[in-house]
């Protein structure tokens, strides 16, 4: 978002300079890195999705035959069960998808204020 605020410097002046205030050029910001962020989060579950079961096959061959019983042991209550290894359930992919949401946020935060910031006579100056 940095790079992408530096970028787009003389857009933010011409902005300013029509009259923009900081909260329309800082809100325009946020929201352009929080969709990226969904993007981003979308691709994740749905690669995750598909890929989790299929890596976990791969890269833990034994898993349901843990210490040699055929099953999985678990060390939490001690109950045992066929499951993998590794599980992609609902909850998992919603706070995937909402960590995602919020670190977009948070990444996008410094930039979109550094933006609202600058002035436009500034901003026309720089190449």
């Amino acid at each position: 978002m940095l790079y992408t605020v530096r970028e787009r410097t003389k857009e933010i002046g011409t902005l300013k300079a029509i009259g923009a205030s900081n909260a329309a050029v800082m809100s325009q910001f946020l929201l352009e890195g929080v969709l990226l962020s969904v993007l981003a989060g979308v691709v994740a579950v749905v690669i995750g999705t598909v890929a989790a079961p299929y890596l976990s096959s791969i890269l833990l061959p034994n898993s349901g035959n843990l210490f040699g019983h055929g099953q999985m042991i678990s060390i939490i209550n001690g109950s045992t069960s066929k499951t993998p290894a590794i599980t992609v359930s609902p909850e998992l992919m919603a706070i995937g998808f909402g960590a995602s949401i919020l670190l977009g946020a948070i990444g996008s935060l410094y930039p979109s204020w550094r933006a609202a910031k600058t002035r436009p006579a500034e901003a026309m100056r720089y190449e």
